[in-house]
């Protein structure tokens, strides 16, 4: 799905880069600027530059820039065409897809509908929590438990009434249909076909909201061990919901996980709820014991190290092993924080407090101990025959490590545990390993894994940042921000071949297709660059005080240029010929020689009668 290029202008129009930017960020008015601290790195003295007049921001410390698009993408960590739906709906515009066809708008605009519908129960429910005398014994609960009504309103905790029909009662009076409700997931029809009652009746409401802060779904929680029905209910899969799509508590966890700070995953709402009220605020939950690979994949979005903390029991802990194997699957690092038999982390908490549990958070056992830990506890080490056992299930785990030191290390520390020698140990994981070997000959996968395009080698797939970029390019491109009437004029298309910087040539090209007459939109400039690097760049330019007072001669600043251009693209022919001169390819020489002679002579037109290959006056 496309966008048309006037909807994203609209779009972009329609967003005040300093109101957006501000919401994240407390600015204050430099003269024509605004300045604050870099959401994107941590500083004390304010280097985070936002100009309302080019709608594009800057950081000088980190060299993060961008239009308003790149800055939603970066903070809420979207892609461009969820950063375009989320700013048109902050701006109240209907989001239109470019050759999008009837039913397919039809589609949308119903989704639409259905978020704001929840949205509207969400808010219903907390004004019962709040103002209702029925709601007197949720109240009191979460009291019992704990929660603040700071922490009640951060979460948007609400209460159901233990009436059949409210909730039909309010939205049918607001103008929705029995339809609409079913398909939220809200009500469900009678048995006897006759009307439909509500889903959730006298229950205390947890809203679930994606990670960008909307409601797309509801659990409750009965609030007397007498009450009808599970303890917890939650919303069925809809249009708009899946299980195990989300994270509950993310769209709150996200701004202290982009600090740096490691994810803390638990099972259950109330351990969310509870950890960040005690001042642990990158807590989220799997809403289940085992975590998905959707899960996973959208927490990797956000952090690059994971604390799990589930319940202390048997079921904790087999929830925990299947959570480990699928968060590193994604490149995450995870440790576990081991809690005590029958305690989760609210209870934990609620009984041993904050304290207790950031030392369970410094203690937490890296992947691997945990695993081993796991495994060896499972088996009776007096018995010569259970420790036998014990030596061959660590095998896989310790087939795992990479390294020769980590694996010697944990060779030692197992052998110990299990009680037999070191070299029995190494001897065994050698005839399994070779085992392996022999059953995956011919299946294994021979590229590495890479994560966030950095290469085996640690080498960014993107452009990658030079440090000594041409200085007749960038005093061109410079030229050119300062007199984009240049543009499409004296400076064509044609000019793009003589720039050997692929960062500078990229933003120079998105220039030539964002100019309109003599005016030149920088915030529409970036939205063509695919690459940072690129958008650090023009950013790092139009923010820097050379734009105002740069003077050159256009001439003869493209002269220097072409002059650039063709000298390094002659050497390079020079080395290729040289290096292969004496190997016989006699059919590569030729064409290398002629390659060189053709450029000779075109460099000779442009510099030779004339001298300076400057633009014809």
């Amino acid at each position: 799905m496309r966008f048309s290029e006037s909807f994203i202008q609209r779009v972009r129009d329609s967003s005040d880069i300093v109101k957006i930017v501000g919401e994240y960020v407390q600015l204050k008015r430099r003269g024509r600027n605004y300045l604050g601290l870099c959401p994107f790195h941590n500083e004390k003295t304010p280097s985070f530059n936002v100009s309302p007049e080019t709608g594009l921001y800057h950081c000088f410390g980190c060299s993060a820039g961008g239009n308003v698009f790149t800055f939603i993408m970066e903070i809420e960590n979207l892609n461009f065409t969820e950063a375009v739906q989320y700013l048109a709906e902050k701006a109240g515009i209907p989001v239109e897809y470019e050759g999008s066809d009837r039913e397919q708008q039809a589609r949308r605009q119903a989704q639409r509908r259905l978020s704001e519908l929840l949205e509207l129960v969400g808010k219903y429910y907390s004004h019962l929590l709040k103002s209702a005398p029925e709601a007197s014994i949720a109240r009191e609960y979460i009291r019992r438990r704990g929660i603040s009504a700071a922490a009640a309103t951060s979460f948007g905790l609400g209460f159901a009434k233990a009436d059949w029909d409210d909730l039909i009662t309010v939205f049918q009076s607001r103008g929705y249909s029995d339809s609409e409700l079913v398909k939220a997931g809200l009500v469900l029809p009678r048995k006897n076909g006759n009307g439909y009652y509500d889903r959730f009746r006298e229950r205390l409401i947890f809203p679930i909201k994606d990670h960008q802060g909307r409601i797309v779904a509801f659990a409750g929680r009965k609030l007397t061990d007498a009450a009808p029905g599970p303890k917890y209910l939650n919303s069925p899969e809809t249009e708009i919901f899946t299980k195990g799509a989300h994270l509950y508590g993310l769209d709150l966890a996200k701004a202290y996980l982009r600090k740096g700070e490691p994810a803390i995953i638990t099972e259950g709402y109330m351990d969310v709820i509870s950890l960040h009220s005690a001042g642990f605020q990158t807590a989220v939950a799997s809403m289940g014991t085992a975590l998905t690979v959707e899960q996973a994949r959208l927490l990797s979005r956000f952090c690059s190290q994971v604390l799990i903390a589930y319940d202390g029991d048997a079921a904790g802990t087999t929830a925990t092993w299947r959570g480990l194997e699928t968060l590193a699957g994604h490149g995450l690092e995870v440790k576990v924080i081991v809690l005590p038999a029958g305690q989760d982390p609210d209870s934990f908490i609620r009984t041993e407090g904050a304290e207790a549990f950031r030392k369970a958070m410094a203690e937490a056992l890296p992947l691997t101990d945990y695993k081993l830990s796991k495994t060896i506890t499972g088996f009776n080490l007096e018995r010569h025959d259970e420790r036998v056992k014990a030596a061959r299930a660590v095998l896989p785990i310790l087939a795992e490590l990479n390294g020769a030191v980590a694996r010697e290390a944990y060779l030692n520390v197992t052998a110990g545990m299990i009680g037999i020698s070191v070299g029995a140990l190494r001897r065994e994981l050698d005839y399994y390993e070779a085992k392996l070997r022999n059953v995956s000959q011919g299946k294994r996968n021979i590229f590495p894994q890479t994560r966030n395009n950095i290469t085996a080698t640690g080498q960014d797939c993107s452009i990658v940042e030079s440090q000594t970029r041409p200085l007749s390019e960038v005093a061109m491109l410079k030229l050119l921000l300062a007199k984009p009437e240049l543009l499409g004029r004296q400076f064509t298309t044609a000019e793009l071949k003589f720039f050997t910087d692929p960062v500078i040539k990229q933003i120079i090209e998105a220039m030539l297709e964002s100019a309109s007459t003599d005016q030149l939109d920088p915030a529409a400039v970036v939205d063509r660059l695919a690459e940072a690097e690129a958008k650090k760049l023009l950013t790092d330019l139009i923010f820097s005080k050379e734009l105002a007072g740069f003077v050159e001669n256009p001439h003869d600043c493209m002269a220097k240029v072409r002059k650039h251009y063709f000298q390094e693209e002659l050497k390079d022919l020079t080395h290729k010929l040289i290096n292969i001169r004496n190997t016989g390819q006699v059919a590569e020489i030729k064409q290398l020689t002629l390659n060189y002679i053709n450029l000779y002579q075109e460099a000779r037109q442009t510099f030779g009668e004339r001298g300076d290959g400057r633009w014809p006056s």
